[in-house]
């Protein structure tokens, strides 16, 4: 499978994840790989959503990396190895802030986020 296609199917996987635990995300519109909005958004959170697959994480690169592009906004990261769990990385200064943000818009799931939604 080519990058850009795995990167796509990867930003999806990533968006159902967020849906799954009751936040309305989707895929931003890239152009290029130039998109300065982060993989996904969830209309009226001020969170940068960045979304990465390999077979080895490198979190502290992509996290730098999402932190440079955020602009302000809170820098998430979603993550997963192959075959893997996603993860959600964000720094520990940053938690407070994320709990604050996120306070009251997750609704309860009635089942745990899924581990892949595409094989």
């Amino acid at each position: 499978m080519n990058s850009k296609r795995k990167g796509s199917r990867l930003e999806l996987e990533a968006a159902a994840v967020l849906r799954s635990i009751g936040l309305d995300a989707r895929r931003t519109q890239q152009y290029q790989g130039l998109g300065s909005d982060g993989d996904l958004v969830v209309p009226e959170l001020p969170i940068y959503w960045e979304s990465k697959g390999r077979r080895s994480i490198g979190v502290y690169s992509w996290i730098e990396e999402a932190t440079a592009s955020a602009r302000g906004r809170l820098p998430v990261l979603l993550c997963r190895g192959d075959r893997k769990p996603w993860l959600c990385v964000v720094e520990v200064a940053a938690l407070p802030r994320l709990v604050e943000v996120l306070s009251g818009r997750v609704h309860q799931a009635t089942s745990s986020a899924p581990r892949s939604e595409v094989a």
